[in-house]
């Protein structure tokens, strides 16, 4: 196969998701760590984006669940 001719898988990342006791005060860490901030959350999960906007519309976001 000719370099040429070979091409590369195309993928995006929409959000990680982190399993933990305690999202509110984990998503709260990382968006100081990260100087992102926090978006709408759910009754079982939070959110951070980037600072480039919402997470649902541009760039990766980090959610962070409940799990007792």
């Amino acid at each position: 196969m000719e370099a040429d001719n070979f091409k590369r898988p195309v993928f995006s990342l929409d959000s990680i998701v982190i399993d933990c006791p305690d999202a509110d005060s984990l998503a709260d860490f990382y968006a100081r760590m990260l100087g992102w901030h926090r978006c709408p959350g759910g009754d079982e999960w939070a959110a951070i984006s980037n600072p480039g906007g919402v997470r649902s519309i541009s760039g990766t976001g980090l959610l962070f669940r409940w799990e007792s």
